[in-house]
């Protein structure tokens, strides 16, 4: 039941995503999608991605949605937020956690950033104690042709002993507004898959 929750209020959101991508096709008759060259990714974004976590100290497959923010304050500066909630359906396992953090960004290359995050995260699992502590990030995020964009980023979390992760994926933009997201993340004893999408302005 939890599953098929999140799985609705996904479809939902994703369809009102679609919506507004179509409204604006139908308004300007093209989707005038991101190119190439002179062009680069934005930080002014909303994000719902659903997400798939295997656990292998706990031996554990959990599930569930991830909301996800940026705002652009500079050229340069920005701010990223996300909160996300998974649990199984056997009751093994399940957290909620929540991070925020500050960032930096260059220009790399025609239509690329390289960035650095510094902030905080905090998880409270459904058993056990929770914990929080420092988050320090780094990456590469640009377009790889037109409307197609791309990043890598390794990751550090001062919570538990350390855990040093990455994370790779991508976005396809169907116009400037909207765009179907997909990433991987591998770490300590875990492994994660998400897709969703994401609207700028």
């Amino acid at each position: 039941m939890k599953l098929t929750k999140k799985l609705l209020c996904a479809a939902v959101a994703s369809g009102l995503m679609a919506a507004s991508a179509h409204a604006q096709y139908q308004n300007t008759g093209a989707y005038n999608k991101p190119q190439t060259g002179g062009v680069r990714p934005t930080y002014n974004y909303a994000g719902l991605k659903y997400v798939v976590q295997k656990l292998d100290e706990y031996d554990c497959s959990q599930d569930g949605l991830n909301l996800e923010g940026s705002f652009a304050f500079t050229s340069q500066f920005f701010a990223r937020g996300t909160f996300g909630d998974v649990s199984d359906s056997e009751g093994k396992c399940g957290s909620s956690s929540i991070s925020f953090a500050g960032g930096y960004r260059a220009a790399w290359g025609s239509s690329s950033h390289l960035y650095g995050l510094v902030g905080f995260t905090s998880y409270t699992p459904d058993n056990g104690d929770g914990d929080s502590g420092l988050l320090l990030a780094g990456g590469l995020r640009g377009y790889v042709s037109p409307g197609v964009e791309a990043f890598g980023q390794v990751q550090y979390t001062s919570t538990g002993d350390g855990e040093l992760g990455v994370a790779f994926g991508g976005a396809y933009w169907f116009n400037a507004n909207f765009a179907i997201t997909g990433d991987i993340g591998l770490g300590d004893g875990q492994s994660s898959f998400a897709v969703g999408g994401r609207l700028t302005w």
